[in-house]
């Protein structure tokens, strides 16, 4: 973009004699009026094509991470014994046996304590765990019996506001309004639970027809006495509903025996006696669990099943395909501009300081003096107000500055802007992230901060929807990138910074040691220049810390996708789930190092200058006002420079210059315009210039780039 914005020399030229200056050596938008409108459009093409590859590129590929939903089940605290011999936990599993066997072998489970069970389980992201046995002492070992505690991860069913995953951790006595593992004491921790299997009563009776098996879900469906014409008798009837009422309040065994034994219940006592009583068990199912029976349980430990965690690498082929168009559209921009056909185009300082060396530019002469901040709009033109103004008075060296003064004032505010916005969406960030761990966390501490930015405990979801709607999705992950944006257009800012002042440095070196010219073509005894922006040893750290910054904004903020997955293994597509996550230890250390790269550079641009040079730094104006060499100097252009006091040994060179006679005229007709225009500060100036000239024995004196020997102008001399 810097090539695209490079004038030539015949560019320079139109531009000084309208009063006008460019912008050497560095990026610059204020040189398209007079590059042409060609170049013009191929840089915004550039500019807008890429653009959106730093929104969307990282987004190409990214990830989903499968949640599996884990089964809570409450078991004997024994050392050993077969989950396999449950038919109802084989089906809460949705397992056959031979597949349970072989998911679940004992030496498999993870033993945890209970501190270790809760600091593991408290939180809403956990991959790779699959079913979780509680074990508590309460349970008889003869008869084993386990329990359903519930299930926890897996999909979003509730979507609920203060529904956690864990939600079945403080079923107990905890009594909290927010479940949080930090409030829950090991010691004391309880769950409450629901059997898997329910016991009940199958009663198998005489009948007309035989016999009648019934239990108390079956008996309005199988008995007789139901029918519009009973063919049993009423008695009969009437015993069997006194049985059947009374099992739908008793289910134990003894006291239903006890209860057929009693005659005096009976219409026929016989008919009571000849009932059969027998206990089966039945699976019951979570949703028959809500209103059933229920029992609290102290954990003495858990039994937890590792599986492999399991996720996606996700290629979005629109996107890739957009990027590569855009990237296509790059490609040409950059052929054109390699092809470009300009033979004297002022890519480098170095290229304008030969240039003007081979053909002063006669708008700039005896303002030898000139700098970037005296150097204004139409200083060149013709006219009698702008001929006499301060630019074409003697001057004397200016005092010595530091490198910031060749930045652009709107350069530094733009930069120092961007990054406290940066600063202020980071703080942001962490107050939406820590504002939702704290209503997560209610009532006790934050969970610490890990090093790894995906793992589930480090992060922090600041946007999530379950729509799969394409749009959506998109919107999450523009969102995602445009830090990447900020990053790029920051890049540019310190590149721009960096490059000015370094640029300022070395022009200004030139007054210290006599250099050969670096320029994009060499002749002569000129070097080629390695670099149209940054040294080397400027340029490739700042390259490698801003893919530093890039890497760690992609960890703090990146759009991923939670795919559900039920506790049988079914995926609850339903439930899929993109997020916009957001991890607090990359964005602390991205934001530590972009401060430490701003404190950086403002140290670098506190240096001083090696010289009182002036400061002409990027401005074509200022370069070409240093760039009159002594008249038998017709060569400078191809020999090793320096800038200084030129040595003049005519006084018709003098005149040549710029200086003494001349300038005394000059000083003569700017003191009676200025006088003509009432303007009373110009005046004085101009009066003050002309006193301090006849002071100067020596006259007037000139300042040059030559190849030509050179004295170390002074401070007192007065130069034009």
């Amino acid at each position: 973009m810097q090539c695209l914005g490079s004038p030539s020399r015949a560019d320079t030229d139109i531009a000084h004699n309208q009063g006008k200056w460019l912008e050497i050596g560095t990026a610059s938008v204020r040189n398209f009026r007079f590059v042409g409108y060609k170049r013009l459009s191929v840089w915004l093409v550039l500019l807008i094509t890429s653009l959106p590859i730093h929104t969307i590129y990282n987004s190409v590929v990214f990830t989903s991470t499968a949640m599996h939903q884990y089964k809570v089940l409450i078991a004997p605290n024994v050392g050993d014994f077969s989950l396999a011999s449950s038919e109802c936990v084989r089906s809460a599993l949705s397992l056959t046996e031979s597949d349970f066997r072989q998911s679940m072998p004992h030496d498999s489970l993870e033993h945890l304590s209970p501190k270790e069970c809760i600091d593991t389980f408290a939180t809403n992201y956990l991959p790779g765990r699959g079913t979780l046995l509680l074990l508590t002492n309460e349970l008889d070992h003869d008869n084993i019996t386990v329990w359903d505690a519930g299930t926890g991860s897996g999909p979003r069913t509730s979507m609920k506001k203060g529904r956690k995953d864990y939600d079945w951790m403080c079923r107990g006595e905890q009594a909290l309004d927010v479940c949080n593992g930090d409030q829950i004491d090991p010691e004391q921790w309880k769950v409450t639970a629901s059997p898997l299997e329910d016991k009940q009563l199958n009663i198998t009776a005489p009948s007309q027809q035989g016999t009648l098996t019934f239990n108390k879900d079956t008996f309005a469906k199988v008995s007789p006495c139901y029918d519009e014409r009973p063919a049993v008798p009423k008695s009969l009837c009437r015993d069997m509903e006194t049985l059947y009422r009374y099992i739908l309040e008793h289910q134990e065994l003894d006291n239903v025996l006890h209860f057929l034994r009693e005659p005096e219940n009976w219409a026929n006592s016989s008919w009571a006696g000849a009932i059969t009583v027998r206990e089966v068990s039945k699976c019951a199912y979570p949703s028959e669990n809500g209103s059933g029976k229920k029992e609290t349980f102290k954990i003495e430990g858990c039994l937890s099943e590792k599986i492999p965690e399991s996720c996606q690498l996700m290629f979005s082929f629109p996107i890739a395909i957009v990027v590569l168009v855009l990237n296509v559209l790059n490609i040409a921009c950059l052929f054109i501009t390699a092809r470009d056909s300009r033979d004297d185009v002022l890519l480098t300082m170095g290229d304008a300081i030969s240039s003007f060396l081979s053909r002063p530019d006669p708008n700039s002469r005896g303002r030898c003096l000139s700098s970037k901040s005296n150097v204004y709009t139409k200083a060149f033109s013709s006219s009698s107000e702008t001929r006499y103004s301060q630019v074409n008075i003697p001057k004397r060296l200016p005092r010595l500055k530091r490198w910031f003064h060749s930045i652009n004032s709107f350069h530094w505010y733009l930069t120092v802007v961007l990054y406290f916005a940066s600063l202020a969406g980071s703080i942001y960030l962490h107050l939406i992230a820590f504002s939702s761990l704290k209503s997560e966390y209610e009532g006790g501490s934050l969970p610490g901060l890990s090093a790894d930015s995906r793992k589930p405990t480090s992060v922090t979801p600041v946007s999530s929807m379950k729509s799969s709607n394409s749009k959506d999705i998109m919107s999450l992950m523009l969102l995602a990138n445009i830090p990447q944006l900020v990053l790029s257009i920051s890049y540019f800012l310190y590149n721009n910074l960096l490059t000015t002042m370094l640029l300022a440095a070395e022009y200004n070196s030139y007054a210290l040691h006599r250099r050969y010219l670096r320029v994009t073509k060499p002749q002569g005894k000129q070097r080629s220049e390695l670099y149209i922006s940054l040294p080397h040893r400027y340029g490739l750290p700042l390259i490698a810390l801003f893919a530093v910054l890039h890497w760690l904004t992609s960890q703090s903020l990146f759009y991923v996708q939670e795919i559900p997955f039920y506790a049988d293994g079914r995926l609850a597509d339903s439930f899929t789930v993109s997020a916009l996550g957001f991890s607090s230890v990359p964005m602390i250390i991205a934001v530590t190092l972009g401060s430490i790269m701003l404190i950086a550079v403002f140290g670098l641009s506190l240096r001083r200058f090696g010289s009182r040079m002036p400061l002409a730094a990027n401005c074509s104006a200022g370069i070409s006002a240093a760039c009159h060499p002594p008249e038998n100097d017709k060569d400078a252009a191809f020999e090793p420079v320096m800038w200084g006091e030129v040595v003049i040994n005519t006084p018709q060179e003098l005149e040549r210059l710029g200086g003494d006679d001349e300038t005394r005229s000059t000083l003569s007709r700017a003191s009676t315009a200025t006088h003509d225009r009432g303007s009373r500060s110009t005046s004085v100036r101009v009066s003050n210039a002309m006193a301090a000239l006849s002071l100067e024995s020596t006259g007037v004196a000139h300042c040059s780039f030559t190849s030509h020997d050179v004295v170390k102008p002074s401070p007192r001399q007065l130069y034009s």
